[in-house]
């Protein structure tokens, strides 16, 4: 069906000394490739304090298809098929970003721990927001 092949960091922004109180992770784009069926998920996750955003992390999710029908919803940009496709990439993606997210805050003194969640929630139309209690 489909192969994931890489997950890229983008890009990090990070301000110090800020208290993160909500995370949002959300699925802002995707690139098709019909020539070499390779899909590009542009995540970006999304740190913020009680008043505005302090921080983000973005990725670059790559996957390679397989399947016929699964190529041919992607050429005819059939939403409502993507939307469950990238349903299910996100499930695969996410626990690689978590834990990156995680790796790379602590090294620079930042805790940074996402609960384990469930990513398939997330595609085109839908974000998750954790926010702290």
């Amino acid at each position: 069906m489909f192969t994931i092949i890489d997950t890229i960091l983008k890009s990090i922004k990070l301000e110090s000394n800020r208290d993160i109180s909500r995370i949002e992770i959300r699925l802002n784009e995707y690139h098709y490739s019909k020539k070499t069926r390779e899909v590009l998920l542009h995540v970006e996750v999304i740190l913020s304090d009680a008043h505005e955003k302090v921080g983000s992390f973005e990725y670059i999710g790559k996957f390679v298809l397989f399947n016929d029908e699964l190529i041919s919803d992607f050429e005819h940009k059939n939403k409502t098929k993507l939307n469950e496709y990238f349903q299910r990439f996100m499930a695969i993606l996410f626990p690689y970003i978590r834990e990156s997210i995680f790796t790379i805050a602590n090294y620079f003194g930042y805790l940074i721990k996402l609960p384990v969640i469930d990513a398939s929630q997330i595609d085109l139309d839908h974000v998750i927001m954790l926010e702290k209690r």
